[in-house]
């Protein structure tokens, strides 16, 4: 199966980054103020005394603003934070799909594509579920079946849980060209929907990515 590339992997990034940069812009002036940042950070459970922190470390030319390339500095340093980002950003989109019926029609499926099959298993690497043999689709019925437990782990994922070992084994998952919301959505929207949310655990080990954008701009 064809791989995403890293260059691919790159502009994926990238994309999120000025997604982001351009949604805490509430001014759209083209730079992120102090107020703009705490703005956003604070959503994400930051505390304001983290927030200015973050700005001073992040305002290298002291000017009070953040242009676009101190932004990406600062995430360089940071991937955390826009896998935060990215993670509630896929909890919002769970909501209309994520419920006890849709879950019970997926744990009746037999035999679902490699696909889908495959992003339910990334999700039992991340909810640290995965069965000693490997994730198998057996598995991934029985966490369909169990909605409450299934869907109060991945709405209440914590990113601190996030380690090399967790992102080296969702690799083989999302590194296949396949393994994206777009390409799940006209056979499952909850597959769909859940890729998205392993994307956004994912992109803890964004940092590699970024830096490969920033030598070739």
């Amino acid at each position: 199966m064809p791989k995403v590339t890293e260059e691919e992997k790159a502009d994926n990034v990238m994309q999120t980054v000025l997604e982001v940069f351009k949604k805490w812009d509430i001014t759209g002036d083209g730079n992120i103020s102090r107020y703009e940042l705490h703005a956003a950070l604070t959503q994400l459970g930051m505390s304001t005394a983290a927030v200015d922190k973050c700005f001073d470390a992040a305002d290298v030319s002291g000017d009070g603003f953040l242009q676009y390339q101190e932004f990406l500095n600062w995430l360089m340093k940071s991937p955390r934070v826009i896998a935060a980002y990215s993670l509630v950003k896929a909890k919002q989109g769970l909501g209309p799909v994520f419920t006890q019926e849709i879950c019970d029609e997926h744990a009746d499926m037999d035999d679902p594509s490699e696909d889908v099959q495959k992003v339910f298993m990334a999700v039992l690497v991340c909810i640290n579920e995965e069965p000693k043999p490997g994730p198998s689709w057996t598995a991934c019925k029985a966490m369909c079946h169990n909605h409450r437990t299934f869907s109060d782990k991945v709405l209440k994922f914590d990113l601190s849980s996030v380690n090399n070992r967790m992102l080296d084994k969702l690799k083989p998952y999302t590194s296949s060209e396949t393994f994206k919301v777009e390409a799940l959505l006209p056979e499952s929207k909850l597959a769909a929907a859940l890729c998205a949310w392993v994307l956004a655990v994912a992109a803890v080990g964004i940092k590699k990515e970024i830096q490969i954008q920033g030598a070739e701009g």
